[in-house]
């Protein structure tokens, strides 16, 4: 009897944990929210904490995924350019091709956000809304700083002298104690390129090492997952509660400007790839259908990678080794549309705050894009909202409110981001490898050279 108690326990248990995990379950919390703190205000204090809660254990985990997922990155990209003689120049034009279009996705974000301005048609009342919520909400989170900045300093004010002061890393404790990103990311640069250039046991060894800590905290997010729903009900309560369906129409213009600007993203990803391969695109499309409909269903580009890999080795008869290298270098490092996503939200952050950016402010954004995408590598779609604060944090503006709402749409945007990311990683190993070998034609013999792969 009680066996059979247990077992029905468990049955139940894990269905609603289950639950937990599905869209459906963080669109009723939001849902819930929403009429909590619009309709009973005066309950919406007593689960404020917990949302305060949920959000410092995300900020918590922040800069030691970013930390280790830079610097064994970098380690890996060493070692995999200085393991094969015939190997290393391949592997050089992967690295550069990789970064071009990294920042190709960085500006076209930063452009799409510019012309479409989802975030500058706002009221004066809403913005003075969202400037006290800020105020209001500034001492519930870790303040991350960038600049040591003075009293007559100008936060927004790029300078390059100050940039290149601040940079230099002096202590390594009270960067990782003050929370400064800047040196933070130059720590994590340097130990990645230190790393790979030990013998190869040894960088072995200190990669293991990293990746342990990564995926510790890639744990301690996933765990997280499963008190999402609560927490979404707890911030959309607390922040509903002070400006009502306000901070949720907000959100239109940038959903909007997001799918037409991922639209033509994918349209121009199929034109190229369409030209280095030699393919028609409705060829392309064919070949890629499977991974394209993966990725839209489970918003995972890593369960993308054995369709796409298929795709690029049956379809378009391109080298197994490398097509894997290139599809585990676009998926899990290039992270495309993630930094276009970043470097959007750093130009729609600034129009709902009317904040002014330098051209100093722009090569912050898409550096800060680039190393917040590599951060979130091969994580989940939390976490890429949690790295908003990298891209933020150095142009001084705030991180916490914008989390709530891009939490509150991801379940909309996740998809089209999947897929985009899945197609430019298609489009890399494509520009890699050139056209399509047509039936009849000699198909090179796979290469025996080890490179390692970043999983």
């Amino acid at each position: 009897m009680l066996n059979t108690l247990a077992i029905k326990f468990k049955k139940i248990f894990a269905s609603s944990a289950a639950f937990l995990l599905t869209p459906w379950a963080s669109m009723l919390s939001i849902v819930l929210g929403l009429v909590m703190g619009i309709y009973y205000k005066d309950l919406v204090c007593f689960i404020v904490p917990y949302g305060n809660i949920y959000l410092a254990l995300l900020n918590f985990c922040v800069i030691p995924i970013l930390v280790t997922a830079i610097a064994s990155s970098l380690a890996e990209i060493i070692i995999s350019n200085s393991s094969s003689h015939d190997g290393g120049k391949r592997i050089t034009r992967m690295a550069l091709l990789l970064v071009a279009l990294m920042v190709f996705c960085a500006i076209a974000g930063i452009v799409t956000a510019s012309i479409a301005q989802p975030g500058a048609r706002l009221s004066d009342e809403t913005r003075i809304l969202m400037a006290n919520l800020v105020e209001k909400s500034s001492d519930n989170n870790i303040e991350m700083v960038f600049y040591a900045q003075g009293e007559d300093d100008n936060p927004n004010a790029f300078s390059f002298s100050r940039f290149l002061v601040d940079s230099a890393p002096s202590n390594l404790f009270k960067a990782l104690a003050s929370g400064n990103i800047l040196q933070i990311l130059i720590i994590a640069i340097i130990l990645g390129i230190a790393l790979g250039s030990l013998k190869k046991t040894q960088a072995e060894s200190g990669i293991g090492i990293l990746e342990c800590f990564y995926h510790a905290f890639l744990m301690i997010i996933r765990w997280s997952m499963y008190v999402l729903p609560f927490g979404l009900f707890a911030l959309v309560a607390e922040y509903s509660s002070k400006m009502g369906l306000a901070i949720f129409s907000i959100m239109g213009a940038f959903i909007f400007s997001f799918y037409i600007a991922g639209a033509l993203l994918l349209i121009a990803g199929l034109v190229m790839m369409s030209r280095f391969t030699g393919l028609g695109i409705f060829k392309l499309l064919s070949a890629l259908k499977d991974s394209i409909i993966m990725a839209a269903i489970t918003r995972n580009s890593l369960a993308t990678m054995p369709f796409a890999l298929d795709a690029l080795v049956d379809h378009f008869k391109y080298d197994e080794t490398y097509a894997r290298l290139q599809l585990s270098f676009g998926i899990t490092i290039g992270r495309f549309c993630s930094i276009f996503y970043f470097s959007m939200i750093a130009i729609f952050t600034a129009q709902l705050y009317n904040a002014s950016l330098s051209p100093g402010d722009f090569v912050i954004i898409v550096v800060f894009s680039i190393l917040a995408g590599m951060a979130s590598s091969g994580g989940i779609g939390i976490i890429g909202m949690t790295l908003v604060s990298v891209v933020l944090e150095p142009l001084a503006l705030p991180w916490d409110v914008v989390l709530i709402l891009l939490l509150a749409i991801d379940t909309i945007t996740d998809p089209l981001k999947t897929v985009i990311n899945l197609l430019f990683s298609c489009l890399y190993s494509a520009i890699l490898n050139g056209k399509v070998k047509q039936e009849g034609e000699a198909v090179p013999e796979p290469s025996t050279t080890t490179v390692a792969v970043a999983e």
